[in-house]
């Protein structure tokens, strides 16, 4: 052992010599496995002159900082690990002090105690079941708790372990709510989550002229806690998607999630069209039907089927091109009595006529000659619309109600 510097240049013999003093007569202590214990304790001179002094630990679970000094009162600092060690372990040791002012020997004691993960107000978790059940309403805690070195040993520990090929293989997945989802279900701690359609068909009529998209929504819910991943398909031009995928952050609320999509009529190429967007999660695949119908340009009804010779009627016209427009009444005998040649409509409109039968001797004589009672003409219907004459013939049919 070396002599300290201000001590060799005096009388390394000069009385009264150091004497040695420890703060602790033992260090006893129980840990976890892969937890760290630091502590201090000091040496002191309780005699004359300068205490020179190392230490050093029988075993290799105890470390100081430092190993060696110089002076009347240091502090030493020391650091104990469980490496190698298991549940159940305890270990009998001693680290000794040597000192010019006398050497000590202080017994060590470390025990090794089962691993406890604990919720944040300090209740143990003590299963994989309550595990989940903690971290269901406590994610981000459960989230911090499953990545953290003390949950490996947890795992080590509970089960003898089984599920430790688990955690490790999964552990692997940069994404790591995926992975504790996954850890969960495949070890039987929770039910996979499940998306459910509630609704299954979208019926879309499109107005003539509409070339903007619509929009329309899915109602999704899901059943159960937990990270969730999906994705949205469909191989149909006329289907727009926003989005392609989703997660659970869209059902953070309520649970339940209005899906987005559109009809784009420019890319429909007949009047009517069917298909399907897939929503896929997992193993779970659900299809949702779209029926597209482009509406006529004109809906044009009699309000009547057959009409007497002398009669009053209405031709009722839906207007599906949402602008209003200039329609020309031709009828093809004279019998058929308009007010005007051409109307003005909107949406809808009721167009008046009149029956009026002049050569009624005439048609009673074809009755009389066994002839067919019913007399057939036409009202065609024509307006322009962006350019392109559109034009509808409906029958008309007088006489059937003849008593």
């Amino acid at each position: 052992m070396e002599v300290c510097r201000e001590q060799d240049e005096k009388n390394p013999y000069e009385y009264p010599l150091p004497m040695i003093q420890v703060s602790v007569e033992e260090i006893a202590q129980q840990m976890r496995l892969g937890s760290v214990f630091s502590g201090a304790f000091r040496v002191s001179n309780k005699g004359g002159g300068i205490l020179q002094g190392k230490i050093w630990s029988k075993t290799e679970h105890l470390e100081f900082n430092p190993t060696s000094w110089c002076g009347n009162d240091q502090v030493i600092m020391y650091r104990m690990n469980t490496e190698g060690l298991k549940v159940g372990d305890l270990l009998h040791s001693v680290f000794i002090v040597s000192t010019t002012g006398g050497e000590v020997q202080i017994p060590i004691e470390l025990s090794i105690i089962p691993t406890a993960l604990y919720t944040e107000d300090g209740v143990p978790i003590e299963t994989l079941h309550a595990f989940s059940k903690y971290t269901s309403s406590f994610f981000v805690h459960g989230k911090e708790l499953f990545q953290s070195p003390l949950f490996f040993i947890w795992l080590q520990e509970i089960e003898k372990g089984k599920w430790i090929p688990i955690y490790e293989h999964l552990m692997m997945d940069p994404n790591k709510e995926r992975a504790l989802e996954n850890f969960l279900v495949l070890t039987g701690a929770k039910q996979k989550n499940q998306i459910s359609l509630l609704q299954q068909h979208t019926y879309v009529d499109i107005e003539v002229g509409n070339i903007k998209p619509i929009e329309f929504t899915i109602p999704l819910q899901k059943q159960g806690w937990g990270y969730i991943e999906g994705k949205i398909e469909t191989d149909l031009s006329w289907i727009g998607l926003p989005q392609k995928e989703f997660s659970a952050k869209q059902f953070e609320k309520t649970g339940a999630w209005d899906m987005p999509f559109s009809v784009l009529p420019q890319h429909l190429s007949h009047k009517q069209q069917l298909g399907h967007i897939m929503i896929t999660v997992e193993d779970q695949e659900l299809y949702h039907e779209v029926k597209v119908k482009k509406l006529a340009v004109l809906d044009i009804k009699l309000s009547k089927k057959s009409f007497h010779t002398e009669d009053k009627g209405k031709v009722m016209i839906h207007n599906y091109t949402g602008k209003d427009l200039l329609v020309e009444m031709v009828a093809q005998d004279r019998w058929i009595q308009f007010d005007a040649k051409k109307y003005f409509i909107g949406k809808y409109a009721e167009i008046p006529f009149q029956i009026q039968f002049g050569n009624w001797n005439k048609f009673k004589r074809n009755i009389a000659m066994g002839k067919i009672p019913l007399q057939y003409s036409t009202i065609t219907i024509q307006t322009k619309i962006h350019t392109q004459v559109v034009r509808q013939i409906i029958d008309i049919k007088v006489g059937s109600l003849l008593s």
